[in-house]
């Protein structure tokens, strides 16, 4: 599996000569949450700083997602996962690299990922595993592509909080109608980090924990708690010194905005600084998320 620096040199790369090659560089300055803003993620320089600001934080939050599961439980042949919102597959490549880890490498995962963007930079499937990608309305696609809950674990990777109204309502009733195909099941949900996100996407998150439990399950898990580190500002290579950020990559970050060729020509607004110019997420600071473990009721 390849290393998270190596992935990131690459699309830095790639970014580095779409940057410095007399582009203008003002549409990237949609890369922000401010307000509800949405990206428009089908731009792929807006996909590579996406990933080069996100992806090292992300990547690392999956992992000790799937180090928590797996310390209680365990699979020894074969874990199916469908990641809703999959992005570009990073969840994927957490779950690989935690086997690694726990010396399970050989267990095989079969993973399904729905997202409405194809994205570039996807983390591609391992020997002996199975990778599906469907593109699509993820809503949409969980109700028609998928007759029952047949996966092991269910994934929201920052995706929680992208559905509208309608389209969570249309996966909550799903989770909560379709037939079963497991004995246990797993959910987990990677939260947004300011306070007021966070409150929304957990009372989103403790909807679907109560859609579940309409469909002959039970859980001990509590729906409105979630874990974080007690030291925000503690580095991510702290706690895993295989996670290393290219440098250059860093430094070049922080001063984008000296890139852009309407900045050459004195076009620049006061934002350009505030909105290109940012560091990529190298602390656990942000780090939220939720796992709820799920059993069928046992008949009386």
């Amino acid at each position: 599996m390849i290393e998270i620096e190596e992935y990131l040199q690459e699309i830095f790369e790639d970014f580095k000569q779409f940057a410095e090659d007399g582009n203008q560089l003002c549409s990237l300055k949609e890369l922000h949450f401010q307000g509800g803003q949405v990206p428009d993620y089908f731009d792929i320089h807006l996909q590579q700083l996406y990933l080069l600001r996100y992806a090292f934080a992300y990547s690392f939050e999956y992992m000790e997602m799937f180090e928590d599961l797996l310390q209680k439980h365990t699979y020894e042949n074969e874990i199916r996962i469908l990641s809703v919102g999959c992005g570009a597959n990073l969840d994927y490549w957490a779950l690989k690299k935690q086997l690694e880890k726990q010396n399970a490498g050989e267990c095989k995962v079969r993973y399904r990922g729905l997202d409405a963007i194809d994205w570039h930079y996807k983390i591609h499937a391992e020997r002996n595993d199975e990778v599906w990608f469907m593109q699509g309305n993820a809503a949409d696609l969980f109700l028609s592509q998928t007759d029952s809950l047949d996966s092991d674990i269910y994934m929201f990777p920052k995706s929680i909080s992208e559905f509208s109204e309608t389209d969570f309502t249309t996966l909550c009733n799903c989770f909560a109608q379709k037939k079963l195909k497991r004995d246990e099941l797993h959910v987990m949900i990677s939260l947004r980090s300011d306070d007021t996100s966070l409150n929304m996407d957990v009372d989103r998150s403790e909807k679907l924990y109560c859609a579940l439990l309409e469909n002959n399950l039970e859980s001990i898990s509590e729906p409105r708690t979630y874990k974080c580190y007690k030291d925000p500002k503690s580095g991510i290579k702290k706690y895993d010194n295989d996670f290393q950020y290219p440098d250059e990559a860093i430094e070049f970050l922080q001063k984008l905005d000296e890139c852009c060729a309407v900045r050459s020509e004195g076009g620049c607004t006061d934002d350009c600084k505030q909105f290109l110019n940012r560091s990529p997420i190298l602390t656990v600071g942000k780090i939220r998320y939720q796992i709820f473990s799920f059993k069928r009721k046992q008949p009386v």
